[in-house]
Formats: structure tokens, C-alpha cells, sequence
């Protein structure tokens, strides 16, 4: 659960501009920083159209999809991988994988586990072999992205049944009002079991992935260069 999957019109304004808001401070920030470090986007470009494959596939077995954020993080740096995140949250709400207007906030909180990876492996990496290190940030990325996604539907006080509908809209559907009203804990109760085995198994896949390109190209988890 590391992004919003609610169509346009559900979030209230001053949330959704909010967002938009924050997100554009950041990207100036990060691009300004990115053009005067001359920082190559060759990876950046792979590692986005990755994501965005991942992202576009639902695993199927449950209602989730992988985000590998946390992998951004971790080859991209904090600030290539926030990049990385914006761009593949505009191209997934173009596609309709969420609304337009939730950009912004399906952007920070995602670049929350993107950032925090990129730091957080730093320090696990001098302890733990390279592949458990990435394995353990991504499973904290993820606790951290849903607890932001969580905290942004409780203090919209939006009705969290709303959240749990996975159409592929833009629009506010006509039947949103007829939505039984359920309350945050029977919200929990439903999400965060399918929260936590999807996050079991990002991290598994993970695992996996970077234990297959570690041996192939060590080089790419290397991060002294990377911010």
C-alpha cells in the first residue's frame, strides 16, 4: 500500500493541492541539483520504465501491486529516485491507475520509502550482504509508505471505503455517495493483512532481483557517488 488508488474528486482540494504543491518545491530543488551535479539519467530511465512495468501489473494472487520504490532508492539515490517516483506516478495516473489530481501525494508518498531506502541501505549495507540489505530497507520502505498512505486517509476524513475500490478512472463514479461508510479500524482490518503479504513478497522479489544483479553488476549498489 505505498500509493493512493482513488479516482479524481475524492481527496478534498486543500489535500490534493497540498500535495501538488509540496512535490513541485521538491522536483525544483532536486533537478536543479541533479543539472548542476551532471548526474547521468541513463540509469534513470531504465530503472523508471522498470517501475512503471511492475507497477502496471497486479500480482493477482491479491489486490497489489509491487512498487520496488525502495530499489529506486537504493540504485537512483534519494534524489534521481525521486525523480524516478514522480515520473512513473504521472505515467500511471495518464494510464489511469489512479487520478490525475493525486499525483502529488501518490508522489511523496512514495518518494518517502524511495528517500529513506537511500539512506537507510547505507547503513545496513556495512552489516548485512548486499541483497538482505536491500530486502530489509525495501520491507521498512514499504511499512513507511503505508503508515503515509494511512495517515493521509485518516486526517482527510475521507471514507476509507472509498480507498478499497480499484477502478481505473479518472472521474468520481456516480454510485461514490452510495458507498457504505466503514470505519478506520474495519479499514485496517481489511488492508493491512493484504498490506503486509504484499509487502513479504515485494521484499522476497527484491531479494531475489538484487542477489541476481549483484552478481552481474556489483557496481550498481555501490552508493558512495550516489546522494
Amino acid at each position: 500500500m505505498s500509493h493512493l488508488h482513488v479516482p479524481d474528486g475524492v481527496l478534498p482540494p486543500a489535500w490534493i493541492i497540498s500535495g501538488l504543491i509540496v512535490t513541485i518545491f521538491f522536483l525544483y530543488l532536486v533537478a536543479n541539483r541533479v543539472k548542476r551535479q551532471g548526474q547521468s539519467i541513463a540509469l534513470l530511465g531504465v530503472v523508471s520504465a522498470f517501475l512503471l512495468l511492475v507497477m502496471s501489473v497486479p500480482l493477482g494472487i491479491i489486490p497489489y501491486h509491487l512498487s520496488l520504490a525502495s530499489l529506486a532508492g537504493i540504485l537512483l539515490g534519494s534524489e534521481l529516485g525521486f525523480i524516478a517516483v514522480f515520473l512513473v506516478t504521472f505515467m500511471l495516473a495518464l494510464l489511469g491507475h489512479g487520478g490525475v489530481t493525486v499525483i502529488g501525494l501518490n508522489t511523496l508518498t512514495m518518494a518517502g520509502q524511495t528517500v529513506l531506502a537511500s539512506y537507510l541501505y547505507r547503513l545496513l549495507k556495512k552489516k548485512l550482504p548486499v541483497p538482505w540489505a536491500v530486502a530489509v530497507t525495501t520491507a521498512v520502505g514499504i511499512a513507511v509508505s503505508t503508515l503515509l498512505v494511512i495517515g493521509i486517509i485518516w486526517g482527510s476524513q475521507v471514507n476509507p471505503a472509498l480507498f478499497l475500490h480499484h477502478g481505473h478512472e479518472h472521474e468520481v463514479a456516480e454510485t461514490v455517495e452510495a458507498v457504505p461508510q466503514i470505519s478506520m479500524v474495519r479499514f485496517l482490518a481489511l488492508t493491512l493483512p493484504v498490506a503486509t503479504a504484499g509487502g513479504l513478497i515485494e521484499s522476497v522479489f527484491v531479494f531475489l532481483l538484487a542477489l541476481y544483479l549483484y552478481r552481474l553488476r556489483p557496481n550498481l549498489f555501490e552508493q558512495e557517488s550516489k546522494s
